[in-house]
């Protein structure tokens, strides 16, 4: 039976996240406990009788076919495809079967995974179900990394999602990457062009209704091998008997969980505290401390006195007297001289030079070929090389707290990132709100935009919509936009934008990571670095340019209403707006005042609560008060009330709908029944996106009467593609102008709905279970998963069950026509989750 099925290894990945790890070898190569990470792979398949394997290669090829030849020192014969241009994992698989005319089945696996799977009893199920593929499915904690697969009673896969995000999940069933595939299958990979098996083939498996199955492994040991945590993870593992490995793969055992390779040296082998690995070739000597939980390769020399624990040494390295390396990795000829501390969860690249004394700070990364002075105290990475978030650009931006999680260095970074995703010489707008900590975000992302020979607008103090307006006005190739959170001003978000101004999209955010990850920054001359242009007319440009939208006539008829600008870039506009349209409003907070220094307690609270009283005590009509960067709005009605940011699109969406006629209208899949029954009772055409800034910039364009995210940002496609506050707030004066309405009454006229929502703590390590189990019990039912579970009971309403994107938290809510129904809705799924969790 084995002797019909041919194997395939996927070797082709770069490993960027191991960096510096893999600068100077592919990731397969890294070694594993003393031998490469490809080479536990195929002694896995030699073990279970495939001996015919094939491997796909596209970085650095010829280092894994030096060390592994024809494969017949493994006892296997290995055949190899050298992709010229990256084909995929589906296209690489299909590629090498064509090359060598393999019409068997076929497993595939990567050779950057640890596992001991048992590949026969796949195989078997494999067969016994008819299938012409299956993959390997596991639960997980955290699902959004992998792949998340949806199986019937008899295993058959019904759903499959590649990364959801948290959102998005409906099991916590992964995608470990191994798969079974019959010709029929292989057939349906087109040749010669870049496909994925979880990005396309399945999918399309699944469209066809063919065969496709799932089969549990979730006993046996797996580790996807996709970071420096995961890698030490994955040798504790190994050590501390987690999972069985031959210890042939180990060396001699000489005392118990110590393992010695041939021709190496111990002075004193009661300092070896088990468990410990130790390749061959290697001399330790006196009065040094070796483990626990220490792996040492070949060839290396530790001098007296050294005390190494819970750390990784690859081969031909040497340790002077007198050192302390604890939790690090050292990798491949590095001379580390005496006296030298080498703290928790340091990284030493391949080639470096370490002088005595120094110390080398935890979680420090050093790329290869480095030299450090003797005494210096390393503090910062050398070669940049911090891997900061997974994804860097989330659905809103990139967002952390300044000189913590985003720092000007990170901030260099990002801005040269942006300008090498750009043709050298474009030139792109930048600005930022009034805050201190936004201007040095803004002045480093401009250092790294100038450097990679990229020009710049600078708009100083601006509001977004300005940014987005500019971009689209002045045909640029993009913009960065700085600001601080209104409810959380220490907190930093960096918002990039396209050619056309809007968001950035999930493609040009990975292209854009891509280039971070990997720092391929495109590096300039001092003659072709980018220039600086000063700006003088973009708020009069704006300002002209938007009042063609709206009737000033109509506006002046507002004369009394406040206008805060919550110490924000609003106040950079509102003064100008004011003057030359001839309004009469009661300003506050509008003084542009920059930099001003984050406060201890957000502005906006003061805002909203003094608002609430003076607007009803001075008889105003209405009140608006911006955040940080005035894309979003909170408008008080004429009786003091705030308007939520649900009736806030409900009643711009009825008033553009009044005005312009039919009209499509972006929102996202979990908006409000008072938007949703809006929108559809004045006669717009809904269309859902994903949450996020990047789920709406995919669903724009100048035919889009408006789009609107969940937290109340409004964009007008046919003015630009930015959130736009200001022209929310003269819209809404210009109805009120025309109609003769206060804003109570408007609101009156809008759907009535009663919304409750509760959130239930759930660890991030239970969500993806959560999330499949409330499936399981929901699925007789009538539900959506486009964005989290959305289930509508009839004679009640609708309910959504979803996790929180950065909490622990899942978020209930239930909405329904009235307090009653909302009440009983919001009761049923709150039962319904808690019966869950006692069940986690």
């Amino acid at each position: 039976m084995r002797s019909l099925v041919k194997a395939i290894i996927m070797a082709g990945g770069e490993g960027t996240r191991l960096r510096p790890l893999t600068v100077n070898r592919p990731k397969p190569l890294v070694p594993l406990v003393n031998k490469p990470l490809m080479e536990h792979v195929v002694h896995l398949l030699k073990s279970k009788g495939f001996k015919d394997i094939g491997v796909t290669l596209h970085y650095l090829p010829n280092t894994i076919m030096r060390y592994f030849g024809d494969g017949s020192e493994f006892g296997v014969r290995i055949y190899y495809s050298i992709e010229e241009k990256p084909l995929g994992t589906a296209g690489g698989v299909r590629f090498l079967a064509d090359k060598y005319d393999w019409d068997e089945t076929i497993i595939v696996i990567s050779g950057d995974v640890f596992t001991n799977i048992d590949l026969e009893k796949m195989l078997e199920y494999h067969r016994r179900k008819g299938s012409i593929f299956t993959m390997a499915v596991r639960k997980t904690d955290d699902p959004t990394k992998y792949g998340i697969a949806l199986l019937d009673e008899e295993g058959r896969v019904r759903r499959f999602l590649e990364k959801p995000s948290w959102s998005e999940v409906f099991s916590d069933l992964i995608n470990m990457g191994i798969y079974i595939l019959e010709p029929e299958a292989l057939e349906m990979i087109p040749s010669n062009e870049e496909y994925d098996f979880a990005k396309n083939l399945i999918p399309k498996l699944l469209r066809f209704d063919k065969p496709v199955y799932g089969w549990r492994a979730d006993n046996y040991y797996w580790s996807d091998i996709g970071s420096i945590n995961q890698y030490k993870e994955t040798h504790n593992d190994i050590l501390s008997g987690k999972v069985g490995i031959d210890t042939s793969m180990l060396g001699l055992e000489v005392a118990k969980g110590v393992y010695v390779g041939e021709n190496t040296s111990i002075d004193d082998i009661d300092n070896i505290i088990p468990p410990v690995v130790i390749g061959k070739d290697t001399r330790i000597k006196k009065n040094t401390i070796i483990g626990p939980f220490t792996v040492i390769g070949s060839n290396n020399i530790i001098e007296n006195g050294v005390r190494i624990e819970k750390s990784i040494i690859w081969d031909h390295s040497y340790v002077g007297p007198a050192t302390t390396i604890i939790d690090s990795i050292i990798c491949n000829n590095v001379h580390i001289s005496d006296h030298v501390a080498v703290m928790e969860g340091a990284v030493i690249g391949d080639d470096t030079r370490i002088g005595r004394g120094s110390i080398i700070r935890p979680n420090i990364k050093i790329w290869p070929s480095k030299v450090i002075d003797p005494y210096t105290i390393v503090s910062i990475n050398i070669k940049w090389g911090i891997r900061w978030y997974e994804t860097l650009i989330e659905p809103w931006g990139i967002t952390g707290l300044l000189n913590i999680e985003i720092t000007p260095e990170l901030a260099t970074r990002i801005g040269s990132a942006f300008g090498s995703s750009l043709p050298r010489s474009s030139s792109v707008v930048v600005a930022r709100d009034t805050y201190a900590s936004s201007r040095v975000v803004k002045h480093s992302i401009i250092a790294g935009l100038m450097s990679s020979g990229i020009n710049i607008y600078d708009l100083e103090v601006s509001p977004l919509p300005v940014l987005t307006y500019y971009i689209k006005k002045k045909k640029l190739r993009g913009g960065i936009h700085v600001s601080s959170l209104v409810y959380d001003p220490l907190r930093i978000r960096i918002k990039i934008f396209d050619h056309t101004g809007k968001f950035i999209n999930r493609s040009q955010a990975k292209k854009i990571e891509n280039i971070f990850f990997k720092e391929a920054f495109r590096k300039v001359l001092g003659d072709q670095v980018g220039d600086l242009y000063p700006t003088i007319d973009h708020i009069d440009q704006y300002i002209s340019d938007i009042s063609k939208h709206v009737s000033l006539e109509n506006i002046r008829r507002q004369r009394r209403v406040l206008i805060d600008c919550n110490y924000g870039s609003a106040g950079s506009l509102w003064p100008k707006l004011v003057r030359e349209l001839g309004l009469t409003v009661y300003q506050v907070n509008c003084n542009e005042q920059s930099p001003i220094m984050p406060p201890r307690e957000p502005f906006i609270h003061a805002s909203v609560d003094s608002a609430i009283k003076i607007i009803p005590l001075l008889g105003l009509s209405a009140g608006f008060i911006y955040d940080s960067d005035a894309d979003k709005l909170i408008v008080i009605t004429d009786s003091g009330k705030v308007v939520s940011g649900d009736q806030l699109i409900a009643l711009v969406a009825k008033i553009l709908l009044e005005t312009h006629g039919k009209g499509k209208i972006v929102i996202p899949h979990n908006s409000s029944k008072v938007v949703i029954d809006t929108i559809r009772e004045y006669g717009g055409e809904i269309i859902f996106a994903e949450q996020g800034l990047m789920g709406l910039s995919e669903n724009i364009n100048e035919n889009i009467l408006m789009a609107a995210d969940e937290r109340g940002g409004i964009i007008y496609p046919w003015l630009h593609y930015g959130s736009d506050a200001i022209f929310t707030s003269l819209l809404i004066l210009e109805y009120l102008g025309s109609t003769g309405y206060n804003l109570s009454t408007l609101l009156e006229q809008l759907p009535r709905t009663a919304v409750i929502k509760k959130t239930l703590v759930i660890p991030y390590a239970q969500r993806g279970r959560f999330m499949r189990m409330i499936y399981e019990e929901l699925r007789e039912k009538e539900i959506d998963t486009l964005d989290g579970i959305k289930i509508i009971e009839e004679n009640l309403g609708s309910g959504y069950i979803r996790p929180l994107p950065n909490e622990p938290l899942i978020e209930i809510t239930a909405e329904s026509d009235n307090q009653e129904r909302a009440e009983k809705l919001a009761k049923m799924l709150l039962d319904l989750a808690y019966k869950i969790k006692s069940k986690l």
